[in-house]
């Protein structure tokens, strides 16, 4: 009867050993799994209570991760130090099953009091094993006497043994699926940052294109407009219709700066501004802002001087075009500023580097000018000293703005010194590179250096807009040159085919076939026809448009609108 006994338990433990070996080959709960040892080897040696008990390597104790049939209180808790103070601690550092058969006689050690709360009295202790550490200890408690034999340690033993690799088997399924997880959510980052950056690329494109459109349909009406207010000036007109003119030229030109400061703001917002570089002398510079700036004063009562430092009649590299956009920019402000004085120009290198000189550029004048606390928030975008604007009716907000962003794209500096009623003086310096000096200072003045005589050209014309053709046919024939004129690239190309021409004009934007393209086809047509000429006509002053146009074959691009007295200059040099 014993033995029968003693056959069933045996058959009873392998068959829990077995079934929670197959449970732990598919699990991936790790507590769920935890949570079904204890059951299962409680049950196994017929008692309603077992604890898994966790190592913690810092703490170096042993803390009640599971607890069957114990008060939900007890989780959570230390149960001991491990060390041998403890049965707990024995078994752990021991590797040696502890059993304490009947706590409540003298066992020599200090049992929380949780178990006489729980009525245990008999306990074991069993090792789990673990890869780089033991992972624990499990214990079997019983609120009746056991006395533990042979079979049940080696049954505790085994099951502990299959639990450590079943551990460990979820802890790698732990860590494949926190690496999985990991490989996910980079994947989905960089498919997110793929994603973004391409809804990026997608919007400046957008804004490229639109900025492309925007110039176009704004420049080249203004082109027709400026062109046919200089023609009708030259022509006989009576007192009241000079004034006319006049009016129209002024507002005409004002509507060109704001359009310019509005296409440079959205190309400074795009990050499209791009620097160039080219040799120049300041002296010549400034002698052609000098005349520029009388030009605009006309007849009021203001001087207008410039003293540049004898030392400066080096060339430089530096990007021209800005640099004197930055000082007309300073300098209309200066002339819409004061009524009555002068406005002076300063220039002097502030410091001297190998190869590079600091430049500094200083426009002063007698105007009104601005109060303290308004001088770093002017050179803000659509940022306006208020108070002036009723007086001098300032244009976009804009160029003060643009200035700084090209200055800083100078790695240069800008600002101003000025009280409300003493004037202004506003400033920047830049670096520029110094390539070599000339052995005679230049005057600062402004002559017309053109010395090229005229000839009669045969011109092929293409430009889509009727106005903006008419105005070039009319210009180009008062030079005293034979037009043939058409609407689009492919015409071009066509007209280009059967005859040669001395210079062809394209316009780049154009319906059917654009400049570009046709400028392409017909430099591969034969020496004999064609043109060793072409020039573009262009109102977008994007640099990829303009490197296109150059890759094409296209020698020189104008853009619209353009200046008469410009074209006539070119038309002398082919």
């Amino acid at each position: 009867m014993i033995a029968d006994i003693a056959i069933e338990k045996l058959r009873r433990q392998q068959k829990a050993i077995a079934d929670f070996g197959s449970l732990a080959l598919h699990e991936k709960d790790l507590v769920f799994l935890l949570n079904e040892a204890a059951r299962v080897c409680a049950l196994g040696l017929g008692t309603r209570y077992a604890k898994i008990c966790r190592y913690r390597p810092i703490e170096n104790d042993l803390l009640i991760e599971i607890g069957y049939g114990w008060h939900p209180g007890v989780i959570g808790h230390v149960i001991s130090k491990a060390d041998e103070s403890s049965p707990q601690g024995r078994a752990f550092t021991t590797g040696i099953p502890a059993i304490c058969e009947d706590i409540r006689e003298d066992t020599g050690f200090i049992l929380p009091s949780f178990y006489s709360d729980h009525g245990i009295i008999s306990t074991i202790d069993i090792l789990i094993p673990g890869t780089e550490h033991p992972y624990g200890v499990m214990e079997i408690d019983s609120d009746i006497l056991i006395r533990f034999d042979q079979q049940d340690i080696i049954y505790l033993t085994g099951f502990a043994n299959v639990l450590a690799e079943a551990i460990a088997a979820a802890k790698q399924r732990e860590s494949a699926n926190r690496f999985l997880q990991n490989e996910i959510l980079l994947k989905e980052k960089a498919i997110k940052s793929q994603l973004e950056a391409e809804l990026a690329q997608r919007s400046v494109k957008q804004r490229n294109t639109f900025i492309a459109t925007m110039s176009h349909e704004l420049r080249t009406p203004l082109n027709a407009i400026v062109g046919f207010i200089n023609l009708l000036s030259k022509t006989t007109l009576s007192y009241d219709q000079i004034n006319y003119i006049s009016i129209l030229k002024n507002n005409a030109d004002h509507l060109r700066s704001i359009i310019n400061d509005i296409l440079d703001f959205a190309r400074i917002e795009a990050g499209k501004v791009t620097l160039s570089k080219e040799p120049f002398s300041i002296r010549e510079f400034i002698g052609e802002v000098l005349m520029t700036t009388r030009a605009l004063i006309a007849d009021r009562p203001i001087s207008v001087d410039a003293h540049v430092d004898d030392e400066l009649f080096s060339i430089y590299y530096g990007d021209l075009i800005r640099i004197r956009q930055i000082m007309l920019n300073i300098l209309g402000n200066a002339v819409k500023f004061t009524k009555n004085g002068s406005i002076t120009i300063r220039v002097k290198a502030s410091s001297k580097l190998i190869g590079t000189h600091i430049i500094r550029f200083e426009v002063q004048d007698t105007g009104i000018g601005i109060a303290p606390d308004l001088h770093d928030s002017i050179f803000n975008f659509y940022e306006r000293a208020e108070a002036n604007d009723q007086e001098t009716g300032l244009g976009s907000g804009l160029g003060l703005a643009i200035s700084r962003a090209i200055v800083h794209l100078m790695d240069g500096e800008i600002g101003l010194q000025s009280q409300p009623g003493e004037g202004s003086v506003f400033w920047f310096e830049i670096p520029l590179e110094e390539t070599a000096s000339l052995s005679t200072p230049v005057p600062v003045t402004n002559t017309d250096k053109s010395t090229y005589k005229s000839r009669k050209l045969n011109i092929l014309l293409a430009e889509d807009s009727e106005p903006s053709r008419m105005l070039l046919e009319i210009i180009l024939q008062n030079l005293g040159h034979d037009i043939v004129a058409c609407e689009n690239g492919a015409e071009a190309v066509k007209a280009a085919s059967m005859r040669r021409f001395d210079l062809i004009i394209l316009d780049l934007q154009m319906p059917i076939m654009g400049g570009i393209q046709a400028a392409k086809i017909i430099r591969t047509l034969n020496e004999s026809v064609g043109s060793k000429n072409i020039i573009a006509l262009t109102a977008s002053s994007i640099p990829e448009t303009q490197k296109e146009a150059t890759d094409a074959g296209i020698d020189l691009i104008i853009t619209k609108p353009f200046d008469e007295d410009e074209l006539e200059a070119i038309l002398k040099r082919i």
